[in-house]
């Protein structure tokens, strides 16, 4: 019978560590390891580009992206979800984030004709 959970060992960046122990607490997952799971679920159903990656967790390209990253999560603000993916992978091209809110508040705007149809 397999396993229904796989133990796997994983390193961070310090920086990153110390936000994520607070965050998957502050969302209110049970376990680090829910909250990755969740992290993981949610990367499959986007199944979006992967821009901050490298193959070497000790390489100065890692240490640049940790800082990038850093920077982000001080800043705030949106990023992009599934749906704004999918629009685009409609659209054959990225889609500045202006048009993609007027895409958005259009098939919001359908969606709620539709519900008052039925």
């Amino acid at each position: 019978m397999p396993l229904s959970a796989v133990p796997e060992r994983v390193t961070f960046p310090f920086d990153i560590w110390r936000l994520v122990d607070v965050r998957w607490q502050e969302l209110g997952y049970p376990s680090f390891s829910a909250y990755v799971t969740g992290l993981i679920r949610y990367d499959l159903l986007v199944s979006g580009p992967h821009s901050s990656t490298t193959a070497d967790p000790r390489s100065k390209l890692q240490r640049k992206l940790t800082r990038k990253t850093l920077a982000a999560h001080r800043r705030g603000g949106r990023r992009k979800i599934l749906l704004d993916h999918l629009i685009e992978e409609a659209e054959g091209h990225p889609v500045p984030a202006e048009e993609l809110q007027r895409v958005k508040a259009r098939i919001a705007k359908a969606l709620r004709d539709m519900s008052f149809t039925r």
